[in-house]
């Protein structure tokens, strides 16, 4: 899980459980983790929470981390070399995909 929603589906006809592994700095920011307007229990270990959840044939859910208000939370707070180089890497995509990938997609 890489946000803080996730959709689930069981499209099959059988029940199935999903064990989800999330990266968390802090175990002590996650308010609570809800299926749907279930709360789930979880656990902290070595930087991840991690939970179940069961689904119903042909049900889903979607799942979500709520997390505590602090007021200046670090969670959020990227330095200016974090900035620097998500900006330099998404710029050489956008070059990467507009100029040098379309001259090899185009028929001669």
């Amino acid at each position: 899980m890489y946000g803080s929603e996730l959709r689930l589906n069981n499209p099959s006809n059988q029940p199935r459980r999903f064990f989800i592994i999330k990266r968390e700095l802090e175990a002590s920011t996650i308010k609570e983790v809800r299926d749907g307007s279930n709360e789930v229990p979880w656990k902290f270990s070595n930087g991840c929470i991690a939970f179940e959840v069961e689904l119903g044939p042909a049900k889903s859910t979607t799942v979500s981390i709520l997390f505590h208000n602090y007021p200046g939370d670090i969670r959020y707070r990227e330095s200016a070399w974090y900035k620097l180089k998500v900006m330099l890497r998404r710029y050489l995509s956008e070059v990467r995909d507009n100029y040098v990938a379309t001259r090899w997609t185009r028929p001669l």
